[in-house]
């Protein structure tokens, strides 16, 4: 194989490892972010958005994490059932209770 050859060869090659990779990496327009001309732009964003993440305070600008939101759930929960006797604890057993007086009383 000639110099040339050899030459046209190897850019052919790179030309397809280059197609390779930026089929595997996909295209900016793709992306669900904001910012879709720079992919260091659209993990700029992310990085912002996940900044936003504020277990201290809550506010409309921020959000809990996941655990946070677990934790003000259970405690809401336990905050509502206060102390209720087990058979009493949930709306369908309170709802049970007060058809069953409801009827007696009838």
């Amino acid at each position: 194989m000639t110099l040339e050859g050899r030459i046209q060869a190897l850019a052919q090659r790179l030309a397809n490892i280059t197609k390779t990779h930026k089929n595997s990496i996909g295209t900016l327009a793709s992306l669900t972010t904001t910012e879709k001309s720079s992919l260091v732009g659209a993990l700029n964003e992310l990085k912002s958005i996940m900044a936003s993440i504020d277990d201290a305070t809550t506010s409309s600008s921020s959000v809990w994490s996941s655990s946070k939101v677990n934790t003000m759930i259970n405690t809401a929960i336990a905050n509502l059932i206060n102390g209720s006797p087990t058979n009493a604890d949930t709306l369908k057993e309170l709802s049970d209770q007060l058809l069953a007086l409801v009827q007696a009383d009838t």
